[in-house]
């Protein structure tokens, strides 16, 4: 988020917040076949860069470091070619920040990042087939604390967006046990928005809605089954995400006004991945 000072006028609250929120919309429906349900637990980590640039394209910041994370994933057959997904995750740690401050000073320190994400998604895998195309809806919140150090203010905000996506794997069994699967995906990012705390300053919580962005990323997948139930996953994933810049937006203390915006950014993460999954 970068702030530009202006002179005094009335400000304006910011509509609320939208309500986090999955939908699925007309599921086929067929007798369920053996062996129909999947439910994942994985544990990850996922290498971050995170850009903020200005309106020449040069770097004003950038996050780094290494984010954990937990998944939880529901995988369900509705029919012999069609099912659905359902998941949840959530990351959290700390990234070195380097950048500058609003005089332009060179400002490093640390940021609180937690990133919190729910998504459906409706597959389907023709007969005979090794391909399966997908298409998936998703909610992402992405909180981030940037912390004061020597006169800099500490600033809190926080970004949600919604996802729509669509993507294509290859999955072929490498032997009786051990299986390999790669995916691809591309997503329109919508109805984006970042709330930044400036209550301290008597500024309230002012919104800045994003502009519609892009997502991007590939998967390697290796199972192994240990039981008749219970298999062993062991992966790896690249991605980058990448939003234009934002229209300024008017935030007031009743005496003083500020415009706010989000610069054009990108992220890109490397995930590693262990899963184990029982198969109903």
């Amino acid at each position: 988020m970068w702030v530009i000072p202006a002179q005094t006028v009335n400000g304006r609250r910011s509509a609320p917040a939208v309500f986090l929120w999955l939908l699925l919309v007309v599921l086929p429906t067929a007798a369920l076949p053996a062996s129909a349900a999947e439910l994942t637990l994985q544990l990850q980590t996922s290498r971050w860069l995170y850009q903020e640039f200005d309106a020449e394209h040069q770097e004003l910041n950038r996050e780094s470091g290494y984010l954990p994370g937990l998944q939880l994933r529901w995988r369900q057959a509705l029919s012999r070619h069609w099912g659905v997904q359902l998941q949840a995750g959530r990351s959290r740690g700390v990234l070195t920040y380097n950048g500058q401050t609003q005089a332009g000073s060179a400002y490093r320190t640390d940021t609180q990042e937690g990133v919190s994400q729910l998504d459906a998604t409706l597959w389907y895998q023709p007969s005979d087939s090794r391909w399966q195309l997908s298409a998936g809806l998703r909610q992402s919140v992405w909180q981030r604390h940037i912390r004061s150090r020597g006169n800099t203010l500490a600033l809190q905000e926080r970004y949600q967006w919604r996802m729509l996506s669509a993507g294509l794997e290859y999955r072929w069994p490498w032997s009786s046990r051990l299986s390999l699967a790669l995916g691809a995906s591309g997503s329109l990012l919508w109805h984006g928005q970042l709330q930044v705390e400036l209550q301290s300053l008597g500024y309230g919580t002012p919104l800045v809605p994003l502009k519609n962005g892009h997502q991007i990323s590939a998967q390697l997948r290796c199972g192994y089954q240990l039981t008749s139930a219970w298999q062993l996953q062991l992966g790896h994933q690249q991605q980058q995400r990448w939003f234009p810049r934002s229209r300024r937006v008017a935030a007031s203390n009743g005496q003083n006004r500020v415009f706010l915006h989000e610069p054009e950014n990108q992220n890109r993460q490397q995930s590693w991945f262990i899963a184990a999954a029982y198969q109903f």
